[in-house]
């Protein structure tokens, strides 16, 4: 059973609606200007920041007092559990990806003691074979190391394994290093799009037009859309988006150096490649069906 890694917050559960709803709350409850809101969530960074800069930031906004700025990251913490709740569709995608043979293993960053208390809230122990987090073992992601303790912890090998996630420079980069496919979950904030350059679509048609900013991975709309990324055990089947459609044939993985990743037969690499020179005009798009 290969495994499928997927990234904690932001992509089984939306940390960010959380957070927003707890400085929300601490707003009201603080009578400050509802105004500040973005700033607060701005000061969050996502979760990404420090921990001292935040409060930092939090105590210059809000005006906090010494004892309240001592306390401002508990009561985040507490907040962000009080408010946290699992996207839609992340029950539904990991029964699917359970009944077809994958072993759903969650990676994640972060302080030990509140990613468990997510975690048992919202009874993902019992929907995920296991999971490795950041302070307890001492790395983090993109450290390609945090995988190969994953592995080890689920008894399984990373040879078909996926990673799912919604950081370019966390999960996506952190798959790439470890030599695994990986799927780029388009949620929970723009973090990571700023990465990596605009990548060309290949096969490349017109070397000098250059398509969105691409992080490496499969992109997905939602956890029902990265659930048809990849292929089931059994062969190159998969589901669409939509629970109850027909399984329907994915096209082959390429295998070839480091052109990892399919996205319906369109292959995207991380290396940019060798500009053609000739005298005739290419026209832009790609050569794989998905036409982009």
């Amino acid at each position: 059973m290969p495994l499928l890694l997927l990234d904690l917050d932001n992509t089984l559960v939306d940390r960010a609606a959380a957070v927003r709803a707890w400085a929300a709350d601490y707003l009201a409850e603080r009578r400050a200007d509802p105004s500040l809101l973005e700033a607060v969530v701005a000061a969050d960074g996502d979760g990404l920041r420090p921990k001292p800069d935040v409060a930092a930031d939090l105590t210059a906004l809000l005006h906090l007092s010494a004892a309240e700025s001592a306390e401002i990251i508990v009561t985040l913490r507490a907040g962000v559990i009080q408010h946290l709740r699992l996207v839609a569709d992340a029950e539904a995608a990991l029964a699917l990806a359970r009944d077809h043979g994958w072993t759903p293993f969650i990676v994640t960053n972060s302080q030990e003691r509140q990613q468990e208390r997510k975690i048992a809230s919202l009874g993902l122990h019992t929907q995920v074979a296991g999971w490795v987090i950041s302070e307890a073992v001492g790395i983090a992601k993109p450290d390609p190391r945090i995988f190969a303790l994953a592995a080890e912890a689920s008894g399984q090998s990373l040879a078909d394994a996926w990673m799912v996630g919604d950081s370019a420079e966390a999960d996506i980069v952190g798959a790439h290093a470890a030599g695994l496919r990986s799927a780029y979950l388009l949620r929970g904030g723009a973090r990571g799009r700023r990465l990596f350059p605009l990548r060309r679509c290949w096969p490349p048609r017109s070397p000098r037009r250059w398509r969105r900013p691409w992080p490496g991975g499969e992109r997905a709309a939602s956890c029902m859309t990265w659930v048809s990324l990849f292929p089931y055990p059994g062969g190159l089947t998969g589901v669409s988006s939509d629970a109850g459609d027909s399984p329907r044939r994915l096209p082959p993985i390429p295998t070839r150096g480091h052109h990892a990743d399919t996205h319906a037969g369109c292959i995207r690499p991380l290396r940019r490649h060798r500009r053609r020179r000739s005298s005739r005009r290419r026209t832009s798009g790609c050569r794989g069906p998905c036409r982009r």
